[in-house]
């Protein structure tokens, strides 16, 4: 992993500018969920619309940002600067995917990262983080699949996955298996669980979105 730029300052993104917004759209949500029956019936009335886009200079410094902020849904913790993301953006090796969210009470902005690097016939994810909060409304599927779909693109035939635990990320400690991923082995350095799928497998996708974006 690039570690150059560890302490370079970040630029203030449009996330940080908006956050009142972003606050009073999260309360208006909040109002109207205990009247649904089920979290499947307030997702879908959300009217959630997902746009999974690959890096650019309007997105850099959000996912740069993302990358050192994000800790709970976050499968191997990577911290990379914005020099670090330009430079993987425009590798051929490598996409840099970010998944932006909204919904009818408001734009949630970029909150999701995929990093997906490319030897031969194999994938590898080499980091894929979500915001806490967009954390279980299902984009985290929709990123993963659409990763998958790029993948096949580049004539991959397999995809493999890391997780590495940390203090904060156990809440996706299972997310792999729980999508038909196979457990390999721990890595060589015993800090990394690593996983395989064939990119025949189908990620299973929630119905509730109004909208998926790729492109």
């Amino acid at each position: 992993m690039l570690s150059n730029g560890w302490f370079d300052l970040l630029t203030v993104s449009d996330e940080d500018r908006n956050r009142g917004e972003l606050y009073r759209a999260e309360a208006a949500r909040k109002n109207v969920q205990n009247s649904f029956h089920s979290l499947e019936a307030f997702y879908e009335s959300l009217e959630m619309e997902v746009t999974i886009t690959k890096a650019d200079g309007f997105s850099i410094p959000r996912i740069a940002q993302l990358t050192q902020k994000t800790n709970q849904f976050n499968l191997t913790t990577p911290r990379y600067s914005e020099a670090e993301i330009k430079h993987l953006s425009e590798s051929e090796e490598t996409d840099v995917l970010f998944v932006q969210l909204k919904d009818k009470f408001g734009d949630y902005g970029i909150i999701g990262v995929s990093i997906v690097q490319y030897d031969k016939e194999q994938a590898n994810i080499d980091a894929f983080l979500l915001s806490c909060r967009a954390i279980g409304r299902g984009v985290e599927d929709v990123l993963l699949e659409k990763t998958m779909v790029l993948a096949r693109t580049h004539g991959c035939t397999e995809i493999k996955g890391t997780y590495k635990p940390t203090p904060k990320n156990m809440q996706v400690k299972n997310f792999y298996i729980d999508r038909q991923y196979e457990f390999i082995t721990p890595s060589e350095e015993g800090d990394e669980n690593l996983y395989l799928s064939s990119l025949d497998n189908e990620i299973c996708v929630p119905d509730y979105f109004k909208n998926i974006t790729f492109g």
